[in-house]
Order: structure tokens, then sequence, then C-alpha cells
């Protein structure tokens, strides 16, 4: 009788810690405490469409180049059209590698020619120079592509994400700083800070860990464990701010030793990449369609952040970056990098045909390339 009793009183009380939990009252008020951001960010008023996208078989003599990589890979499109491709930061092969359209591989940046070392956390190019942001090394290193010879400029935050703007100045992100961004001259020299998203970004700053990318005269940032996006003029003032369609609950920040921080993560993150035009915002990132976990294509307008479609991403392989070209949109999975008609996927495209994509390269060694980009399997975001 004792026992059963004393069983009754411990679902009790696991019940209702369990709800403290839940409601942050245990974890808020010793462990740890949930973010709060400055302002509001706007819900969204749609509910998700969901459209998947089809690619052109590889088979016979449309089978694309191999690229013996193991992934998971972050990709940069220069404005013709050809593809900075690298193992994603920390991964044992550095190597920056420079596609074609076609896949074809056009040049290797070995780390022993280049002055980065498994650290590269971003990439952006242009006809005439690559920036490599280099968070170990607190620098961000140039390629002049004319001479062929890099330069390194030391930062201070360290830099973790990068883009330039319309006016040609860098904007670099950095991680546990009272702002988010900071904007510096060609020379290096820091012009301007802004981007405070949080309440309390010192004790906070760790959730804003993100993506930035440019839609013409706007920095879009995206979170990774905050579903929003966040729109800045060239001055760094907010435009606007909106909830992503998934829009997971804003994670906890744990305190440990020595004031050490660490978040505690969604089920799945709230971005995987993001990449822009003139008119859209291209936002990677995992859903739950069925019982299944796939990667999506949201589409936001830049103008004002609303959501318009999401496009579903073949379901037989891991993804992991976007980056838009001239025309057209690349992403990079586990076993392909696969090109789509940019035409097909804007904001502002009347097209009701669903779009195709093309396999431009395959990843992994050659003897092991499926023969069919399409066949269905059974990997997940």
């Amino acid at each position: 009788m004792l026992g059963v009793r004393w069983s009754r009183y411990g679902l009790v009380i696991l019940f209702f810690l369990v709800v403290a939990i839940l409601r942050g009252v245990f974890v808020d008020g010793i462990d740890g405490s949930r973010p709060e951001l400055r302002n509001l960010p706007t819900p969204q008023a749609t509910n998700a469409s969901l459209e998947e996208l089809a690619v052109a078989p590889t088979g016979g003599d449309a089978r694309p180049p191999t690229l013996n990589l193991s992934g998971p890979l972050r990709i940069e499109a220069e404005p013709s059209g050809n593809l900075f491709v690298v193992e994603d930061w920390g991964a044992v092969d550095e190597t920056l590698r420079l596609l074609s359209k076609k896949g074809e591989l056009l040049r290797t940046f070995p780390p022993t020619s280049a002055p980065f070392a498994r650290s590269i956390t971003d990439l952006v190019a242009s006809r005439d120079r690559l920036l490599v942001a280099d968070l170990i090394a607190g620098a961000i290193h140039t390629l002049d592509r004319r001479t062929d010879r890099w330069t390194t400029i030391q930062h201070d935050p360290a830099p973790y994400r990068i883009e330039v703007d319309r006016a040609g100045d860098l904007i670099t992100m950095h991680i546990g700083e009272m702002a988010l961004f900071t904007r510096n001259s060609a020379s290096g020299e820091e012009s301007a800070s802004f981007g405070e998203l949080l309440v309390d970004p010192e004790e906070h700053s760790l959730v804003l860990d993100g993506f930035v990318t440019r839609a013409g005269k706007r920095m879009i940032y995206a979170g990774k464990h905050l579903g929003i996006i966040a729109s800045y003029f060239t001055g760094g003032e907010l435009e606007y701010l909106v909830q992503t369609i998934s829009n997971p609950p804003i994670p906890i920040v744990m305190r440990g030793k020595n004031r050490s921080r660490s978040v505690q993560r969604n089920p799945l993150p709230a971005t995987l990449d993001v990449t822009a035009d003139e008119e859209t915002i291209y936002h990677l990132a995992p859903r739950l369609v069925g019982l299944r976990v796939r990667a999506g294509i949201d589409l936001y307008k830049a103008s004002n952040g609303s959501y318009y479609r999401t496009f579903l991403l073949p379901a037989d392989q891991k993804w992991s970056s976007i980056t838009m070209g001239n025309d057209a949109l690349y992403a990079a999975g586990t076993q392909s990098i696969i090109s789509w008609p940019k035409a097909e996927l804007s904001a502002t495209s009347n097209s009701t045909k669903t779009p195709t994509g093309r396999v431009i390269v395959l990843i992994g060694p050659e003897e092991k390339a499926p023969e069919n980009i399409q066949e269905k399997g059974g990997i997940d975001v």
C-alpha cells in the first residue's frame, strides 16, 4: 500500500516537474534563460504551400561529372554562374574548389596555397575578388582574382559570416557581441555597428547564430535557432522583422561552468541557409511532411518579408547550402549539386509548371554515384 502511494506521489511530482520545465520555470530560474527579442516579429498569415521540385534524369549521356567529397558542402555562386565549393567548416578537406556551370572543375585552392586552414565559415565571390571569413584566425582573406594574390586583414571581433552591400562595404556578422553586424570599408576600418535584436545580448547572443545575404539594397539575416528573418537598410536601420513559416520556439540559453553558454537546440533548426535576389528571399529549412523530415526552400518577398510558397527539395539526400547566381538557384546536398532556373522560382514568377532542375555535379566516389538522382531513398534532411 505504501509503495502504491509513493508511486502516485512520484508520478505527481514528475508531472509538475515536466510542466515546470516546459514552461521554462526550472530552466529559466536555475540553469538558463530564454532570450527576449527587442521587437516582436510579424507573424505569417499564410499556411505553407508545398510544391515538389523536379530533377531531370542523369543517366546515359546526361551523366554529370563527379566531385569526390563527403560533405556537407557550402556553395557560393559568382556572377557568371561558376560555383565555389568547400566542405563545411571544420571538415577534413578544406580545399576550395571552383566549378563551372556544367560542374567542370576549373581550379582548386588547397590550404597550402591559401592563408586559411580548416576555419572557413563563409564566402563571398565577385568577378574581381573572393572573400573568405576565417573565424579561428579572426581575419578575412581576400583573393584578388586579377593578380591571383591573397591579402589578409585582421578583424576584432572575429568574423563569422560576411556579405558585401551595394556600396561595396563589407558587412561582418559576429556571435557574442552587443550588435550582430559591423560595417567595414574596403581597408577594414569599422564605420558602424547594427543589429541589436535581443533585450540582453550579453547573456543570450549565442542564440543569434544564423546566416546573412544581400537582397538588392537590403541586408537579410535569418536565424539558425530563431525562426525570424530581419531586413536592414544600407544605413543599418531595421526595415522589418518577420517570423518564418516554421517558427520554432525560442530556445533556452544554458549557463555552464566558468560563464560558458550553450543553446538548448530545437529538434529541427530554423534555418539551414539563406540566399536572395532583388525580389525574393530563398530560405532553406527543414519541415515535417507527413511522418518525414524534408528540406524545403521557403520563398519570402524581399520588400516586406511576406511568405509566398515552398519548394520541397528531392527527398533522396540531405541538403546543406543554397546560393543564387544570375539566372539559377543552386542547392548542395550529400549526393549532388543541382541548379533550378531562377525564372521558374521567383516570388514574382507567374509560371505554373513544376520547376525542373539539372544535376551539375555528383558528390562522392564515382563508382558509388547514383544512376538517377530522382530515385527515391530513405535519407531525410
